[in-house]
């Protein structure tokens, strides 16, 4: 019928090992997800007991959805809120960069109420900032009604920061 008017953006030749679906699922297109549900996907990794005696890198990046640098500030952040992280590397000669990560034992029953608790504050307060944003655009809106109603012209500037979800000068 009709011949596509577009060329495709990826053209592969014959026998060539990269397909397009690895195209496709490249770090780039990876999805964010939120940070407070990453942290506690996080913590409930580290605190099971797997036969390797630990969880990787990879393992925790390719269950959050992120990249291993996030992984890595995400267990910064988890240091810096008062939980010992052990990392250690298994002296297998076939594994030259394979570390596992768990939490120490005396800890994990300590600070497990407390980290879901932070977590959970932190999540509270950016559903506050969300309801602090949806507040400011409800009063934008009946300013801009009651300019209406009373025949009030306002500035062209003040619609477009009202309409853009700024606040009005």
């Amino acid at each position: 019928m009709f011949a596509p008017f577009y060329k495709p953006l990826i053209i592969l030749k014959e026998g060539c090992p990269l397909g397009v679906s690895k195209v496709l699922k490249t770090p780039e297109k990876r999805r964010k997800k939120n940070h407070a549900a990453n942290l506690r996907l996080i913590v409930k990794m580290l605190k099971k007991h797997s036969p390797q005696g630990g969880v990787t890198l990879q393992q925790m990046a390719e269950a959050c959805g992120v990249s291993e640098r996030n992984i890595y500030r995400y267990l910064q952040e988890l240091k810096q809120l008062g939980i010992e992280i052990e990392r250690h590397k298994p002296s297998q000669p076939g594994k030259p960069g394979c570390c596992y990560y768990k939490i120490k034992m005396q800890q994990e029953n300590e600070f497990a109420s407390e980290i879901l608790q932070l977590v959970f504050l932190s999540q509270a307060l950016q559903d506050c900032y969300k309801l602090q944003k949806n507040i400011l655009s409800v009063k934008q809106f009946v300013l801009c009604c009651l300019a209406n109603r009373y025949g009030l012209n306002l500035p062209v500037t003040c619609l477009k920061n009202i309409y853009m979800g700024q606040a009005a000068d």
